[in-house]
């Protein structure tokens, strides 16, 4: 037989090997075989070697057995893609707590006492970036003389001090991390799913990256991220991100949960298609400081760049530390060399105790946004409700509808005259309802009307149609909304603001607005909003 026809069988029958399930455990043995539970691997390591040189295919599953923890100084890097139906899977099997993975560090040991309850460690080949006692991050002191629970790296020197927060250091782990501190990286990886994992004290347990093409079908779904820099992390400067779906991931005391950027050098470039952020919860964003003690970052829970094509729906945001620039709970933006952002749905979201909970931000450039939708949230307990920095010139470019600020110091900004309507929505106890920064010149093509107002100082419910051609050239605020710009039209006959009588009851029906109270039963939060509404967040897992 022709050697050219030998060489298609070969190649024909090595793509359609079958898909291997590989299992890792503690009690494995890297020279076994791997692909079933009687013979594990036992290491990450392993995982790494595998992907490294004979490579995971299509299909392919990594189980890591349940309640285990599985530690790896360095990052296991995947060098191929899974394909359109059969990712390469990384999950867990067995019964119990979902497998720990702790990556891209290095535990100190060997600790030699210096003055103060100080003590010192030198072995590192480079820079020590960050520092976890027992799991938990540790807040960088300014030098040498560490308060407890801090740490100080010493470029000059690569001398690591460290204060224990209680006892000495053979009462405890140290882990530092080095080389960036990456767990699972995939680098123009496609077709990846990870599930049912936790990442205790990683700096960037999930890193995603769309380097020299298209990076498309990325899950991650039902997995724990706790005292990370960066929970997942998806990157695709002057590259596309497409088919992405987060869903139903914890994620506590970190930096940053979720990044979505570009930070392209070509314009109109970077772009992210079709992705899916659902029904995560989200809590603690460096609350006390320890990651950013100089306040220099942009503290986000959900933060994407130039996206075409997205639905953020029934996320759980609470306790976001503001930064240099705020600290968002939904933050979806445009840089400047980028596009703008189109097709979007956010809704049923609940964002508490952030500096703004949801921010749209696409600059001043015209014609930047279109067919968004921010509907069906609740914002409280912020200092913004929301915040609209757009400027289209098509009418109903941005939508504004069905949502609830309630106790907020500005309950709406609007940063620019832009293509949005602002209706039915229902501001509670916010000292400022809607504040702008520019004038609105038409309300007929920019609409803000049909919403509900409630004044802290009575309890008065009024609706506001500015279609008057207001001539503010500064930002402007409607802090008593009894002043001039009462609607001549009732709307509380409207069913959206009425009860099942189809009465107005304020005091009744109004005190919390009612869709408060049903996403907290939906959600399955208690009901005990009480005088401030926000709900009692879970007991904290340090």
């Amino acid at each position: 037989m022709d050697r050219f026809f030998i060489s298609l069988l070969l190649l024909g029958s090595i793509s359609s090997l079958p898909a291997a399930t590989y299992h890792v455990s503690s009690t494995g043995d890297d020279t076994s075989a791997g692909t079933s539970q009687t013979s594990p691997w036992k290491t990450l390591a392993k995982v790494a070697s595998h992907s490294a040189t004979t490579g995971f295919q299509p299909g392919d599953r990594i189980l890591l057995k349940a309640g285990e923890t599985f530690e790896h100084y360095g990052s296991v890097n995947f060098t191929n893609s899974g394909a359109a139906g059969s990712p390469i899977v990384f999950d867990r099997y067995g019964d119990g707590a979902k497998p720990k993975v702790i990556t891209g560090q290095k535990v100190l040991s060997g600790w030699a006492a210096t003055s103060g309850g100080v003590f010192k460690w030198q072995s590192l080949t480079s820079d020590a970036a960050h520092l976890w006692e027992d799991g938990v991050y540790q807040r960088k002191a300014s030098d040498a003389t560490c308060s407890d629970g801090a740490w100080f790296h010493e470029a000059a020197t690569r001398e690591v001090f460290w204060k224990p927060s209680s006892g000495t250091p053979t009462a405890h782990v140290v882990r530092t991390t080095q080389n960036g501190g990456t767990g699972l990286s995939f680098v123009d990886r496609s077709h990846i799913t990870v599930r049912n994992l936790a990442f205790p004290g990683t700096s960037t347990p999930l890193s995603f990256r769309a380097s020299t093409g298209t990076v498309r079908g990325i899950t991650v779904e039902d997995c724990d991220f706790q005292w990370n820099v960066t929970a997942i992390n998806l990157h695709y400067p002057d590259r596309r991100l497409e088919d992405v779906v987060l869903r139903g991931n914890t994620i506590n005391n970190v930096l940053f949960a979720t990044k979505f950027w570009c930070d392209g050098t070509t314009a109109l470039s970077g772009r992210m298609v079709n992705v899916l952020v659902e029904n995560n919860t989200i809590r603690d964003l460096d609350v006390d400081g320890r990651f950013d003690p100089a306040g220099t970052q942009d503290h986000e829970a959900i933060y994407i760049q130039c996206p075409s094509g997205l639905v953020i729906r029934g996320n759980t945001v609470e306790n976001v530390r503001p930064g240099v620039h705020g600290g968002n709970g939904i933050s979806i933006w445009v840089p400047s060399l980028q596009g703008g952002f189109d097709d979007i749905v956010v809704e049923d979201n609940f964002l508490n105790n952030t500096d703004t909970g949801i921010s749209a931000f696409g600059g001043s450039t015209p014609g930047r946004v279109s067919n968004a939708v921010i509907q069906h949230n609740i914002s409280c307990h912020n200092r913004r409700g929301f915040n609209l920095n757009t400027r289209c010139t098509n009418p109903g470019a941005l939508k504004l509808m069905h949502n609830i600020a309630h106790n907020c110091l500005t309950g709406l900004t609007l940063e620019y005259q832009s293509g949005w309507e602002v209706r039915q929505n229902i501001f509670s106890d916010t000292t400022t309802h809607i504040a702008f920064k520019s004038a609105v010149t038409d309300g007929g093509l920019f609409p803000i009307d049909h919403n509900l107002y409630h004044a802290t100082s009575a309890d008065a419910w009024t609706s506001t149609n500015p279609v008057a051609r207001w001539n503010a050239s500064t930002w402007r605020a409607l802090h008593d909304i009894s002043g001039g710009l009462i609607d001549s039209t009732s709307i509380f006959a409207e069913p959206g603001f009425t009860n099942g009588s189809g009465r107005f009851d304020r005091p009744a029906d109004f005190e919390l607005p009612t869709r408060y109270q049903q996403w907290l039963t939906r959600h399955d939060l208690p009901a005990n909003a009480g005088a401030t509404g926000a709900p009692t967040a879970p007991a904290k897992d340090n």
